[in-house]
C-alpha cells in the first residue's frame, strides 16, 4: 500500500515539474477554417484575417508580407507572428517555409496593444495553404479548393463579404416520395456541395454530389429505402440545410 501510495506521489511531482511547452494545450477545436474562425450566429470571432507571405523567420516567431486583407483591419505591410509553445494554444510557426503564401486567421497576443503581434490558433483549422492562386485546405465541409479572388465571397466564412449562398433557393419535393425525390437549387454563382442520407435513428445510408451553375435538379429514387421517415443533409459550399422526406408506398 505503502508503495502505491509513493509511485502515485513520485508520478504527480513529475507531472508538476515538466516544462510548459511539454504541457498538452486543451481545447475544443473545429474541423475545418470557416468552422473555426466563426461562432454560432455567423459572427467572425478572428481579430485579423489575411492574404499573406512568408518573408523571414525569427528566433520567437515569424514575418509575414501582408497581400490583401479579408477581415479586420491593420495599418501594416508586414506582421509578425508570435510561434507557440504547445501549451498557450498557438501554432508553431517553424512550419511554415519562407515564400510560402497562405489565408492566415490571426488573434492578439497582447490585447493591450493588439497591432504587436499576433498568434495562430492551434485549436480548429486557421491557416490555408495559397498555391498557384488557389485556396487550398479544409475551408468548408463541402469545400477544399477555390480561387483566391473567390475565396472572401464563396467561402461564406460569416459576415466579411457579400455571401452568395445566403440567397440560395433549396427546394426537396415531393413529399411525401413514392418513387424519388428531387432537390432544386438556384443560386446566382457556382453550386458545389452534396447531400446525405440518413435513416430517424441516425444511421448514414448514402452521399450525393452537387455540382453546376446558377440551377440544379438532382432527382433522388427512393425504391431501395423502406417506408419510413428520412433526414435529408443538404451541404451547400458552407452552408447547411436539413429537410425531413416521407417515404411512401
Amino acid at each position: 500500500m505503502m508503495k502505491k501510495l509513493y509511485t502515485g506521489i513520485c508520478c504527480l511531482l513529475l507531472l508538476l515539474c515538466l516544462p510548459d511547452f511539454l504541457a498538452a494545450c486543451s481545447c475544443a477545436g473545429q474541423p475545418t477554417f470557416c468552422q473555426s474562425v466563426v461562432n454560432n450566429n455567423g459572427e467572425v470571432v478572428a481579430t485579423l484575417i489575411i492574404f499573406g507571405e512568408k518573408i523571414r523567420n525569427k528566433s520567437d516567431g515569424m514575418d509575414v508580407k501582408l497581400l490583401s486583407t479579408i477581415h479586420g483591419e491593420t495599418s501594416t505591410n508586414e506582421i509578425f507572428i508570435k510561434s507557440g509553445n504547445g501549451a498557450d494554444c498557438g501554432l508553431w510557426t517553424d512550419q511554415f517555409e519562407v515564400g510560402e503564401q497562405f489565408i492566415l486567421s490571426l488573434y492578439p497576443t497582447n490585447n493591450d496593444n493588439p497591432t504587436s503581434a499576433y498568434m495562430i490558433s492551434s485549436c480548429g483549422t486557421h491557416w490555408l495553404k495559397v498555391e498557384n492562386g488557389k485556396v487550398k485546405g479544409k475551408i468548408t465541409p463541402s469545400l477544399t479548393e477555390v480561387a483566391i479572388s473567390d475565396f472572401p465571397s464563396i467561402s461564406n466564412c460569416g459576415d466579411f463579404s457579400p455571401v452568395p449562398s445566403q440567397n440560395a433557393l433549396i427546394n426537396v419535393f415531393p413529399n411525401p416520395a413514392t418513387t424519388a425525390f428531387q432537390i432544386d437549387i438556384e443560386l446566382d454563382n457556382s453550386i458545389q456541395g452534396f447531400f446525405n442520407i440518413y435513416d430517424m435513428a441516425g444511421r448514414f445510408i448514402e452521399k450525393v454530389a452537387i455540382e453546376g451553375t446558377n440551377q440544379v435538379s438532382i432527382p433522388y429514387e427512393v425504391e431501395k429505402l423502406s417506408a419510413g421517415i428520412y433526414l435529408v443533409e443538404v451541404y451547400l459550399w458552407s452552408r447547411r440545410e436539413l429537410f425531413k422526406i416521407v417515404v411512401g408506398r
